[in-house]
């Protein structure tokens, strides 16, 4: 158990934080309440969900494992959270990188183990 201030929180022994932070909110009932504004526009966390599932499938198919890195070199946006939620959805790390850095920053990241 993990003490905040008044509030007890029951932490589970495997956490998942795309079920914790989304797939929980929709199993309260909050599908269609707002997750993200993102440039005026409202995404549910149903919108959230469907982008999650669809990111992970992606990495799943790219053949990404659970452990395995992903590294996220996208910009702040609902697409960069989607795959951040959805490398972690199917088990994997996600980290992230600017989209401004040179390839040689890229590949420096690509060979840390």
């Amino acid at each position: 158990m993990v003490k905040g201030i008044d509030i007890e929180y029951d932490v589970p022994e495997n956490l998942n934080l795309t079920s914790y932070l989304v797939e929980s909110n929709i199993a309260k009932g909050r599908g269609n309440k707002p997750a993200v504004y993102y440039q005026n526009e409202a995404y549910t966390y149903n919108d959230l969900c469907r982008l999650i599932d669809k990111a992970g499938n992606v990495l799943k198919g790219l053949g990404v494992e659970p452990e395995n890195r992903v590294l996220l070199i996208l910009q702040d946006s609902p697409e960069w959270l989607a795959n951040w939620f959805g490398t972690m959805k199917i088990g994997g790390v996600g980290t992230h990188a600017y989209t401004y850095l040179r390839a040689k920053d890229y590949r420096d990241f690509l060979e840390l183990v």
